[in-house]
């Protein structure tokens, strides 16, 4: 058998593989798309439930006027906003207590010294929790900005369907074409890699997502669990809150609050690789080589169909060639649904083989700041964390 023949079973097999691991997330995509519920404006809730909005802001004068002013706005009757002012050194501080002054729902709080083992948005999280007075605590970042009826229909969902815990994907707002090839790909590996099915309805923990932009509790569930305490030092602290919350045998589900909230979360390309650099290793609990096995793999099935319909010659593998575009219109058909779904632009769906280096890069980058221990975020160090092989 000649090298060339060789190289095209090689590929043929590859193609197989490549074949049952994108159904696979197409299957997940559809089964997620249809079960996740999202809040609309028709989910007017008329509980008096009350209802604790919580901010963690730390060095964010340029979005939390507008976050906090959304915040302002909602139609919910029995709402307050408690804002936590995390040691800023910029101008947060100052435009929380002009808000103050207009509004006698929101309180500001400054943020104690960071206690030994914690992070500091968790710790921000956990003070803010404890200053509560609500029954359900919805916290949110302090660059996102949410439509008037996201509480009620946030507080309507919770009520609904009675979990511990509820979370959801928001929109995400992009200025640079940086943010744009960095930023979706986080919603697409919620989408294609955690089928709801087994979240929502399953008690196995291991199978969960959430977004820390937007996450809402029951008062009682959360402390039960020990709060943000149970995550203290955890970079990846909403999806191994959903984890803990399951552990304990409460509910978690997830929403498309795309309508509802948007957020601003990086102001470009190198402070969206930076951003999530700091934690995408944390999720796969700093384990060396299934991280790099499971980016090895989707980068590969992701990408080299593309590269096959530029080497594999029509004529002389003409089976080939069909099942390599098979597979680059099932992969378009994934990054379409996944960019419909989240409300991101549709051209982005055509570079997506960039979007997916980019992220290897990213995710290497991750692994490299975890070991050396150089990861940090908002001026503060992130501990360096146990790494392990597996």
């Amino acid at each position: 058998m000649q090298i060339n023949d060789i190289l095209m079973y090689i590929m043929e097999v590859a193609a197989g593989a490549f074949s049952i691991f994108l159904g696979i997330l197409v299957l997940v995509l559809l089964s997620n798309i249809i079960l996740i519920p999202c809040l609309r404006n028709s989910l007017v809730t008329e509980s008096t439930r009350k209802l604790s909005i919580l901010v963690p802001a730390r060095n964010e004068q340029d979005n939390i006027e507008k976050c906090v002013r959304s915040l302002m706005g909602q139609d919910y009757p029995n709402y307050e906003i408690v804002v936590l002012n995390d040691n800023s050194t910029d101008a947060t501080g100052e435009i929380l207590e002009r808000l103050r002054l207009e509004d006698p729902r929101i309180r500001i709080i400054d943020g104690t010294p960071l206690p030994q083992g914690w992070l500091g948005k968790n710790w921000a999280c956990m003070q803010l929790a404890e200053a509560a007075t609500g029954e359900i605590l919805f916290f949110t970042d302090a660059d996102t900005e949410h439509e008037p009826f996201s509480a009620s229909a946030s507080v309507t969902l919770m009520e609904d369907r009675n979990p511990g815990m509820m979370s959801g994907f928001v929109k995400q707002r992009m200025d640079t074409l940086g943010e744009k090839l960095v930023v979706p790909l986080m919603l697409w590996g919620m989408l294609c890699f955690t089928p709801v099915i087994v979240m929502h309805y399953m008690k196995y923990s291991f199978l969960t997502a959430a977004c820390g932009q937007y996450m809402v509790f029951d008062r009682k569930a959360y402390f039960k669990v020990g709060g943000h305490s149970s995550v203290k030092a955890r970079v990846d602290e909403d999806k191994e809150f959903a984890r803990v919350m399951k552990q304990n045998g409460f509910p978690v589900i997830m929403a498309d609050a795309t309508r509802m909230i948007s957020c601003k979360m990086y102001g470009g390309f190198k402070e969206a690789v930076r951003g999530f650099s700091k934690n995408v290793f944390s999720a796969f609990n700093y384990r060396v080589l299934p991280f790099v096995l499971v980016w090895l793999a989707a980068v590969t099935c992701i990408v080299t169909p593309v590269l096959y319909l530029i080497l594999v010659d029509y004529y002389a593998n003409p089976a080939l060639a069909n099942q390599a575009m098979i597979l680059v219109v099932l992969s378009l058909a994934i990054w379409f649904l996944t960019y419909w779904k989240t409300r991101v632009p549709y051209y982005l769906t055509l570079v997506y083989p960039m979007s997916m280096f980019i992220w290897f890069y990213v995710s290497m980058n991750s692994v490299y700041l975890s070991i050396t221990g150089k990861s940090f975020w908002k001026g503060r160090n992130i501990p360096k964390p146990k790494i392990k092989l597996m």
